[in-house]
């Protein structure tokens, strides 16, 4: 019998993440999922009866050590990687002049460092098994400006720009790599951030800032967790077997305006 493949997932705990760990499970692959909460990564597990073929391991983005033990741990268990998404983010809104040193320094540290440590542990097992696919996680604002998003903005553009080093750098070895850039979709990071909007622009009303936010979208509202799931799994399948070094917006036709 064909042995399943296995997806590497940082950030699997909940939000797009969470889906994606459910939507390849469901489509008969292994799932190694990463994330530093603990008690979501339980309940995630709990949620899904703890099989077998999903496995948590506690690990850091920031911290490449953490990363390549939970790889180490994931080949152990499943005997490969086939493909890789990495998914761990967090957000701040934010013009310059109020980005702190502090902000920025994290921003840096879980959505570049952490990606970058993502991928030196491992590509190196992709290359080893001449072939894989690595997805990574942009933003519309990888391929657009917006408002109070200075460092946010900053770290999605760079990552577009990694997208495509890394596909002309291992095409050669069979590896395919591809970015999503997905809009507003409803996540908590996404919730908290426009919690902070409707507290500093219209009273903490949650429900008027998610009409106006749906408004902004050619279809008429925000993006579901599985949607994005759906891509991911697209670009990891066959079926994208001539697809790499793109960015490809999941916006609901937000960036063609």
């Amino acid at each position: 019998m064909k042995k399943n493949k296995t997806i590497f997932i940082t950030g699997g705990a909940s939000g797009i993440g969470a889906s994606t760990v459910k939507y390849f499970f469901q489509k008969g692959w292994n799932v190694s999922f990463v994330d530093i909460d603990k008690s979501k990564a339980k309940c995630l597990l709990k949620s899904l009866g703890t099989p077998s073929e999903i496995s948590y391991f506690f690990a850091d983005v920031r911290d490449l050590q953490t990363l390549v033990q939970a790889v180490d741990n994931t080949i152990k268990t499943y005997g490969t990687i086939d493909t890789v998404f990495s998914n761990a983010g967090i957000h701040h809104s934010a013009d310059i002049l109020s980005t702190s040193s502090e902000m920025w320094e994290e921003m840096i540290d879980i959505n570049l460092k952490g990606m970058f440590h993502t991928i030196k542990a491992t590509l190196p097992h992709l290359i080893h098994n001449n072939q894989g696919t690595i997805v990574l996680m942009g933003s519309d604002q990888s391929l657009i400006g917006k408002k109070h998003s200075f460092a946010y903005g900053a770290t999605k553009g760079a990552i577009g720009q990694l997208t495509k080093s890394l596909a002309l750098d291992f095409a050669q070895n069979n590896i395919r790599v591809n970015c999503v850039c997905p809009a507003t979709i409803d996540t908590p990071l996404s919730k908290k951030a426009l919690q902070h909007y409707a507290d500093n622009c219209c009273e903490g009303n949650m429900e008027k800032v998610m009409v106006l936010e749906a408004s902004e979208f050619p279809m008429g509202r925000i993006g579901q967790p599985e949607e994005v799931a759906k891509v991911v799994y697209f670009l990891s399948s066959d079926s994208a077997s001539y697809i790499t070094g793109t960015l490809l917006p999941i916006d609901g036709g937000y960036t063609a305006q």
